[in-house]
């Protein structure tokens, strides 16, 4: 049987890829900053996973980087949302 080769769009800008969450701040999404599209045999096996500031995209043997859009980590709750927490409340 003969492969067909297909363009496939796998990520589009501004597109949502994951997210954290933490009790303080709710869900924070993830996005990536540009498209990646290839074109692959129908067939090719494909998987993605997120590293610290990138989507790794595997195709078959090949690997390819989409830079992501990461909120800033550092923010912390303040002192009303951690007093609130520790009596089971949330403040957003």
């Amino acid at each position: 049987m003969q492969e067909v080769l297909k363009p496939v769009k796998l990520v589009s800008s501004g597109e949502e890829v994951g997210y954290y969450e933490s009790w303080w701040t709710g869900k924070v999404p993830i996005t990536s900053t540009s498209d990646f599209s290839e074109i692959n045999y129908h067939s090719a096996s494909i998987s993605a996973e997120i590293l610290v500031n990138a989507l790794e995209i595997k195709i078959d043997n090949n690997t390819y980087k989409v830079e992501l859009n990461v909120p800033d980590f550092s923010r912390k709750p303040n002192l009303i949302q951690r007093f609130l927490h520790v009596f089971g409340w949330e403040a957003k």
